[in-house]
């Protein structure tokens, strides 16, 4: 996925790697917004969401699905994050986040 000079936040072009998986997943999301919006007459600017409504949350979900996972008691940033923070600095790099990486070893790498 690439997105011009110009569309970004900060002006900036990005090139996101996208998985067939994560393109599949965004075609049917696609099918399904379409088939919502036929269905209630109206445009639906969201790719996920909840039956045409925005998703305001999905802090229950992640909890379940920390749960069922088998990862209860694992902080997200572990997810993330090694020894040195050097697996913070590739996501970060994607997301156009130039700092994130000094600021979470300043926070958590004490």
């Amino acid at each position: 996925m690439r997105l011009e000079p110009g569309t970004t936040k900060n002006r900036g072009r990005r090139a996101f790697p996208l998985i067939p998986a994560l393109g599949a997943l965004l075609e049917h999301r696609h099918d399904v917004t379409r088939l919502c919006e036929r269905a209630q007459g109206r445009f639906i600017p969201w790719v996920f969401h909840r039956n045409g409504r925005p998703i305001k949350s999905i802090a229950r979900a992640w909890r379940t699905a920390y749960f069922v996972g088998g990862l209860d008691g694992i902080r997200t940033r572990d997810l993330w994050i090694d020894s040195g923070g050097a697996v913070m600095s590739r996501p970060s790099n994607l997301l156009a986040h130039f700092h994130v990486t000094s600021r979470i070893d300043a926070r958590f790498m004490r």
